[in-house]
Order: C-alpha cells, then sequence, then structure tokens
C-alpha cells in the first residue's frame, strides 16, 4: 500500500492572497481620500470661500 501526500500550491495561494491585500489597501485609500476631500470642501465653505 502506497501513500500520498496532496500539498497545495504554496505559491497560489500566497497570490491569492496578495490580491486579497492589494484590493483590501486600495479599497481603504479610496474611502480616506473620499473623506479627506469632503472634509477639505467643508472647510472651504466654513471659510466663505464659495462651493468652488
Amino acid at each position: 500500500m502506497r501513500f500520498t501526500i496532496q500539498r497545495p500550491d504554496l505559491g497560489k495561494a500566497l497570490a491569492e492572497t496578495e490580491k486579497d491585500i492589494e484590493c483590501a489597501v486600495t479599497s481603504g485609500m479610496r474611502d480616506a481620500t473620499d473623506s479627506l476631500k469632503q472634509d477639505l470642501r467643508e472647510d472651504v465653505v466654513a471659510a466663505w470661500l464659495g462651493e468652488r
């Protein structure tokens, strides 16, 4: 009787994890940028400098 061991492809698993991390970081940066832009717009309007 022979036994075989199945090993997952570590390189493929790491590549998938890297993609997940890239998407999470990009999403976080987009959210932070949108929030900062909105804060800046509110500051400009509050300083009576207009809405544009």
